[in-house]
């Protein structure tokens, strides 16, 4: 099982608190980057990050981008105030698992987000260890 910690990367240091206060209320630590140059040094923690768009100096779909290249496993969410199609299409097809616009009328649809996330998470790590188990098995017979 995986932790309910998140790392949220945005320029904007008033919303990133307001993300991690709302985000405490339903059980998730969040842990903050207002410069999205510092992703590589935090990632390590996390399997899941809160990504914004608009970032001066390192654009967040550029980040995105590099997160995957990084780790294609990582979960991106993005939460971004650039609500257009283009950027949904090219958060999504690079990548993204979800889109959101701020601002947000509420969090309830981003906390859900967040915890299909985690399930899926833990999807793909359960199968991953339930194949290696079997290859293990298979391996014992064969000898």
């Amino acid at each position: 099982m995986i932790s309910n910690t998140l790392l949220h990367i945005d320029d904007d240091p008033t919303f990133t608190s307001l993300i991690t206060r709302v985000l405490a209320t339903h059980g998730w630590d969040v842990d903050s980057l207002n410069d999205p140059a510092q992703w590589c040094d935090a990632i390590s923690q996390h399997r899941i990050v809160l990504l914004d768009m608009n970032m001066p100096g390192y654009p967040g779909i550029e980040v995105l981008r590099d997160i995957k290249r990084f780790d294609r496993t990582l979960q991106v969410i993005v939460v971004t105030a650039v609500c257009t199609l283009t950027t949904v299409v090219s958060c999504l097809s690079s990548g993204a698992e979800y889109c959101f616009f701020k601002p947000m009328d509420g969090f309830e649809p981003l906390v859900d987000s967040l915890e299909r996330t985690r399930f899926k998470i833990e999807h793909w790590q359960d199968a991953a260890a339930s194949v290696a188990r079997q290859r293990a098995t298979a391996r014992k017979r064969t000898r």
